[in-house]
Order: C-alpha cells, then structure tokens, then sequence
C-alpha cells in the first residue's frame, strides 16, 4: 500500500482546475469544510487571480450526476456507421488509409535513393541546381506522407465514448463499495478535467466536466484532417 500522503484525499483530486485562469483548483478547506481553490489565487493572492471556491460535496455530486447522464447518453446514442468488421467508420477509414500511404511513401524514398545513386555515380549529368531540384519535390513529398501517417495512427487510437460505457456503469454500480482512492483511479480514467467557473465571488460556481475522449478530440486529430 502505498504511503498515506501520496493518497487522494477527494474522488476527484488531480482532475479540477480554475475556471478563472486554468490554473488547477486544490484541495482546501473552509470553515472546516473541504473543497477547491484556485491554486493561483491561494500563491499570489489578487495579483494571480479572482480565484473560484467549491465545496468538495457539490463537485462530487455533479460528477455523479454527469456520470449517470453519460452511462445514458452512451447507451441511448445512435449507431456509429460501421465497416465490415464492425469497426467504427472513422476508425476503419483511418486504417485503410494507413495500410496504403506507407507504400506511397516507400515508393518516394526508392526514387530519391536512385537519384542520389545516379547523382554519384554520373555528376555531369546534374549541372549545378538541377540535382537540388530533382530532389526537393519528393522530399517535401515525403515529409508530408509521414506527418500523414502520424496524424491517422492519432484516429486509429482515438478513444470513442462507446469504449467506456463498461466502466461508467462499472463504477456507478460500486460507487458506495469504492474507496476515495479507488473512485479517484477511476474517475482519472473517464475524465479529463473538471473546470469550476464562479465569476463572481461570493456567488454560485458552475461544474464543466469534460470526458477523456473529448479531451483527446483535438481539430488536428480528426480524420478529414489526417486524410486532407
């Protein structure tokens, strides 16, 4: 077991930030009540930020609250399309895509290896400039296939919502049986932060809970872009 300060102290230690100034929101406690605060706020006080205060017991309750909404949203969303071997489509375009660009790519590097041979082995044949030329179209050629590459395999390994429903439920089910620690590992796995936003202090704070496969869903991830 590991030792007792390196435990969470809250379900959801590690996962919430200010919603202010994106610094992350700390455990703290007011009034002997535990809850967060901005970080920022708490080191340099009106000279970092307004800063933002939650009880700990209303951030756990919208989590609990979101984690029911999204076991029902998932289970309840429409069929993502599919391509013969039940692959979700973007996911499936992405590998076929792959499976062809990496011989497009061996192809530019045969040719540019030839040229660099016959460059070698025959200069009189290259005049100043004329090899550079040669050269510099399938190498910028190249370089754009392997950023493609890369940008596909990000698709290929996107994490859909559907592949969490098992552990939303999981976890809905033996919330009562977990201990913090135990929530906190899980909940690590299903969210990637939790914002709390309070313009105006004192007053009320909105909870922006957003899922680990939004989080990973950036513009430069999406297939249109790795296939563009």
């Amino acid at each position: 077991m590991p030792p007792r300060s390196r435990l969470p102290s809250t379900e959801v230690t590690g996962l919430t930030r200010c919603g202010q100034c994106s610094s992350a929101a700390t455990v703290a406690r007011s009034r002997n009540k535990p809850g967060f605060r901005c970080a920022r706020r708490v080191e340099y006080r009106d000279d970092g930020c307004v800063g933002v205060w939650a009880r700990g017991a209303d951030v756990v309750a919208e989590v609990l609250k979101w984690l029911r909404g999204a076991a029902y949203e998932i289970d309840n969303a429409p069929s993502t399309p599919l391509d013969s071997n039940g692959q979700n489509d973007d996911r499936a375009r992405a590998a076929r895509e792959r499976a062809r660009v990496p011989a497009e790519h061996a192809k530019i590097e045969a040719s540019l290896t030839r040229l660099a041979v016959d460059a070698a082995k025959s200069p009189e044949k290259y005049p100043q400039g004329v090899f550079e030329a040669a050269r510099d179209e399938p190498v910028a050629e190249r370089d754009q296939l392997s950023e493609r590459i890369s940008a596909l395999v990000q698709v290929e390994e996107m994490p859909e919502a559907g592949d969490y429903l098992p552990l939303v439920v999981g976890v809905l089910d033996e919330w009562e049986t977990l201990a913090v620690a135990e929530r906190n590992l899980i909940l690590r796995k299903l969210i990637g932060r939790i914002v709390l936003h309070q313009p105006r202090r004192p007053g009320p704070v909105t909870v922006k809970i957003t899922p680990v496969w939004e989080v990973a869903r950036h513009p430069e991830q999406r297939l249109h872009a790795a296939m563009a």
